[in-house]
């Protein structure tokens, strides 16, 4: 396992190179980062530039967010599917091979859950397919959080989900983003790791969540550092990531007022957190 820093924790500069920077100063092994500025780097640079980037700071691209608003209008997601290629493309050249994206956990009251299954296959599908033709996996982050569901139907919203959800869109290169906090807000039970599979795992985030709270009193938007409360059992998930041989990277995210520390304050912090837990 690699860690892996992520701009929601710490805040983050603007161009990618000082992002990849504040990395390396504060030993993190990755950076999740946005494909479209590492296209403009390599448009401005050279093919090479990525691949010198992470040679000279010994910090991985590893994770871009999927620039495709896959749950939206047709005429968008259509558009950013066109230039999907073009960056899954520069990712891959870079040495990148793993993408990911959240499944929001209910539908609307006008929409009927049947098809809106379908349609987030279908979308998902051809996300997919696009990724798969340059070796780049997508991760699939189920959201657990009991108040995020209380006045809407609830759709996908476990582990076993995303498994299923997999499974329905029949690709090798579909698996899972395990968030410790959506782990915790669905039951955090270490046997319920046992039912992924690890090589189902493409990419993990870890963080803690506030003390003396139920489950449903806890809010989307406030989570702790790793191992702040020990609310959430992270030396069990940790461990069974080691068993199952994970091979990814593990980032912290928090929804915090730490950016307003400052980037590397943040990340100092965060490192720091990762460092007791690990």
């Amino acid at each position: 396992m690699k860690t892996c820093l992520n701009a929601v924790t710490t805040g983050r500069p603007k161009e990618l190179r000082a992002w990849v920077a504040t990395a390396q100063a504060h030993g993190f092994e990755g950076v999740e980062f946005s494909a479209e500025e590492l296209e403009q780097l390599v448009r401005a640079e050279g093919a090479e530039a990525a691949l010198r980037l992470q040679a000279e700071t010994g910090v991985d691209l590893a994770v871009f967010g999927l620039p495709v608003p896959w749950s939206g209008p047709e005429a968008a997601f259509r558009a950013a599917l066109d230039r999907l290629p073009t960056l899954a493309r520069v990712a891959a050249a870079a040495g990148c091979s793993r993408a990911a994206t959240h499944v929001p956990p209910t539908v609307g009251p006008d929409v009927a859950p049947a098809a809106h299954a379908l349609l987030i296959v279908s979308r998902l599908r051809a996300c997919c397919e696009v990724l798969g033709e340059y070796g780049v996996r997508l991760a699939l982050e189920w959201v657990g959080t009991p108040s995020l569901r209380t006045t809407r139907t609830p759709f996908l919203w476990t582990a076993q989900h995303i498994v299923a959800l997999c499974e329905a869109l029949g690709l090798p290169n579909a698996g899972l983003l395990l968030d410790s906090w959506h782990w915790h807000m669905t039951g955090g039970r270490a046997e319920d790791l046992e039912l992924v599979p690890t090589t189902r795992i493409i990419h993990v985030h870890i963080n803690d969540a506030p003390p003396n709270r139920t489950l449903e009193e806890q809010q989307d938007n406030v989570r702790l550092l790793p191992g702040q409360s020990g609310v959430i059992p992270l030396h069990a998930l940790l461990s069974r990531l080691r068993t199952g041989r994970y091979d990814g990277y593990v980032a912290v995210e928090t929804f915090s007022d730490l950016p307003k520390l400052g980037v590397d304050v943040a990340a100092a912090r965060a490192r720091e957190a990762v460092a007791a837990v690990w």
